[in-house]
């Protein structure tokens, strides 16, 4: 009991906090009170919250309430990233939100088609063993050719190349590197 008023303790300092400061940059709509707890859509109950501190919002909120698994859902897609969501997640958060995710579907009655289906092995596996023919990989290459990659420059060690990969392995990095 102590420790979930800490989370809640820390969850409405957050929430305190950024009710006073302007977000400046990406931000993202937050329910203070959380519709599976009796929120609504009103605007008294919305924040605009940054981006990591909207993840760490719904990381209290799980851990304040884990038998909650409306709660328990909606952390554990905070870890899902779309293309619209650059969500840097760590290892231990990503192991909370897929055990947030297990106990949400945790005892969600399926029918047995479901269940026959999640029993199977999958087998796209058997596309990768396989080597591929010269025609399959003939209209691969047809397919990637006249396709441009954005390609963007490093300012720290001048590398210039696909804006994926430079946002993995340079910027930030490379300063922290040299």
């Amino acid at each position: 009991m102590v420790i979930k008023n800490l989370y809640v303790c820390r969850y409405n300092k957050l929430i305190n906090h950024y009710k006073t400061v302007l977000v400046d940059g990406h931000y993202e709509k937050h329910h203070i009170i959380p519709k599976c707890m009796g929120g609504t859509d009103d605007v008294k109950n919305l924040i605009l919250l940054p981006t990591r501190v909207h993840f760490i919002a719904h990381y209290l909120l799980y851990k304040a309430y884990p038998s909650n698994k409306q709660l328990s859902h909606a952390f554990a897609m905070m870890g899902v990233c779309n293309k619209f969501q650059h969500r840097k997640i760590n290892s231990y958060l990503y192991e909370q939100s897929k055990i947030a995710r297990s106990s949400a579907l945790f005892g969600i009655p399926r029918s047995e088609s479901v269940k026959q289906k999640m029993r199977k092995p999958k087998l796209n596996k058997e596309n990768y063993k396989k080597t591929k023919s010269l025609e399959h990989t003939q209209n691969i290459s047809k397919a990637l050719k006249g396709i441009k990659k954005k390609t963007t420059i490093c300012p720290v060690c001048n590398k210039v190349g696909a804006i994926s990969n430079m946002k993995r392995w340079h910027f930030d990095n490379c300063r922290s590197i040299s």
